[in-house]
Parts: structure tokens; C-alpha cells; sequence
């Protein structure tokens, strides 16, 4: 019988691609138009109502707009629920954010994304997740890239 042994890496189980290098973080600021003094969120998920953009984006507008104006909110996900783009496209409108949906990106160019990016936000909701869902690489993926994540307390984001 063959064993072979697998490394681990410290965020349990993310692909090492996650800790490789990244385009200069002021030349993929220029290249999405972020000032220096603008605070960058970045979401990466599917535009699906149970990933919880939309809770995102309540949070967003509830801010003053003095700091809504050093933010914007970079959204990388493929369109898979056309109403619910709709909708949150809708809400983005009337919310007074920066707010960019840049559609599915290559894992390179999400990888220089979050190296641009200030915060990592995924907030989904609870009721809307299969059980096989309340596990997300996603997060360590963020944090792998040196980001702190802000989070909804459902599954592996939840406190314990």
C-alpha cells in the first residue's frame, strides 16, 4: 500500500495559488479607477439571494454619506438568478454606494482584486443555505491574501 502525505497549509485546506503573487496593488487600484484614500469591500460569490448581497448593501446605505463616499464595494460572481440581479441592481440605484459588479473573473484576477481590496465581506443568509453550504472557502481564501473578512454569523463565520 502507497500513503502519500498531504501538507497542510495553515488556512486548512486552501490551494497555495491563494498565497501567490499578485499584481501590484496600485496598478489594479488604477486599473479600477480607486483612489489611494478609497476604502475597498470585496465580495466574491454568485449573485444569488442566499449569498446576501443584499444585506451588504442595507448595511452600506445605513452609512453616513461622508463614508460612503471612501468606499466602494467591489462584487466579483457570475449572474445566476436574473431577478435577483434585477433586484439588487435596482437597490444598488437608490443606495447612494459605489457599488461595481464586475461579473466572473478569472482566479488571477480575483486574486489581484482582494490584493487591491481593503476587506472581504460575504454576509449570506442563513434560512436561504443547504447545509452543504455553511462551509466557505471563500473566507480563507480572503484571508490568504491578507484580508479580514466581515460576516454574517451562519455556519463557519458563526462564533463559537
Amino acid at each position: 500500500m502507497r500513503v502519500k502525505l498531504l501538507q497542510a497549509n495553515a488556512f486548512g485546506g486552501v490551494a497555495d495559488f491563494w498565497f501567490g503573487p499578485r499584481a501590484e496593488r496600485s496598478k489594479t487600484r488604477d486599473s479600477l479607477g480607486l483612489a489611494p484614500e478609497t476604502v475597498a469591500l470585496v465580495t466574491v460569490a454568485n449573485l444569488t439571494r442566499r449569498k446576501g448581497h443584499l444585506v451588504t448593501l442595507a448595511a452600506l446605505s445605513r452609512l453616513s454619506p461622508l463614508l460612503c463616499k471612501r468606499l466602494s464595494w467591489l462584487v466579483v460572481g457570475s449572474n445566476d438568478e436574473p431577478d435577483y440581479v434585477d433586484e439588487l441592481k435596482a437597490a444598488i440605484s437608490s443606495s447612494g454606494c459605489d457599488v461595481r459588479l464586475m461579473g466572473a473573473l478569472e482566479s488571477q484576477q480575483i486574486r489581484d482584486v482582494y490584493g487591491a481590496s481593503d476587506l472581504f465581506c460575504l454576509t449570506p443568509e442563513e434560512e436561504l443555505l443547504e447545509p452543504a453550504q455553511e462551509y466557505s472557502l471563500v473566507y480563507l481564501e480572503a484571508a490568504a491574501c491578507g484580508l479580514p473578512s466581515i460576516a454574517t454569523a451562519y455556519g463557519c463565520a458563526r462564533a463559537r
